[in-house]
């Protein structure tokens, strides 16, 4: 378990209130609107914790950077070790592996998308992939909540597990010769896509192993990591609802 985390905005906070999620103290601007009064309500009702601090103080939570209403501490983000990908012996399994994704708001974005699309998780690495910061769980509206994550060690010998235990890997790139269209690919059962660094992509070494290599039909080079996550995600799920 990570330590506990702040989630910021009110639209958020207020969210994750009525959703019944464990909330341990919530900062209020002093400003009164419509929205802090609510979750004011709110936390008085679920006996909450709460302070009213002038916006000065409030950045000093925040950071100065950020410039907003509520603050709030949540519990601490569930982090699956590896054997949690192979101690249940499922027939139907996908993943979504981010790998070395650096930009926490592309992490956050990518499993926001995981959540909405149904995946049953999130891989990622020790290294070189952005922490579960509080900008990740931001960009993850919550989603980072409800969504299993995993991290693994070693990226080239979790491939290597992973097809051990009957996954289908599919890495990404941009469009070539010797990758498939996403429209045009049949995502098994048992599925885990790789998507890679913002600016690299995915390394040879990474896609050497992957059952097949995919790519984005469009008319530009690459798109961001988190949007092509989407595109990618949505067509897993088109094909789930018709094998449903």
């Amino acid at each position: 378990m990570s330590k506990n985390n702040k989630i910021f905005g009110a639209k958020l906070v207020l969210e994750y209130l009525q959703s019944g999620k464990s909330i341990t103290k919530i900062w209020l601007s002093k400003t009164i609107n419509q929205r802090v009064q609510e979750i004011e309500d709110l936390a008085r009702k679920r006996k909450i914790p709460f302070s009213r601090l002038e916006k000065k103080e409030l950045s000093k939570i925040l950071g100065p950077e950020q410039n907003k209403s509520v603050v709030a501490e949540v519990s601490p983000v569930k982090i699956h070790d590896e054997k949690f990908l192979y101690e249940n012996k499922l027939d139907t399994a996908k993943y979504l592996f981010a790998v070395n994704i650096e930009d926490p708001h592309n992490l956050g974005a990518m499993i926001r998308s995981v959540h909405a699309f149904g995946l049953d998780g999130i891989i990622f690495s020790n290294r070189n992939t952005s922490t579960l910061s509080d900008f990740v769980i931001r960009a993850s509206a919550g989603a980072i909540f409800e969504t299993n994550l995993i991290r693994v060690g070693n990226i080239s010998n979790c491939i290597k597990k992973l097809k051990e235990n009957n996954f289908w890997v599919y890495g990404t790139d941009v469009k070539s010769e010797n990758s498939a269209s996403i429209y045009e690919t049949k995502f098994d059962q048992k599925s885990v896509i790789l998507l890679g660094n913002e600016g690299k992509g995915l390394s040879p070494n990474v896609k050497k192993p992957c059952d097949f290599v995919i790519h984005i039909p469009c008319s530009f080079n690459s798109l961001n990591v988190s949007v092509a996550t989407g595109i990618i995600l949505s067509s897993v799920y088109q094909q789930n609802l018709m094998n449903d």
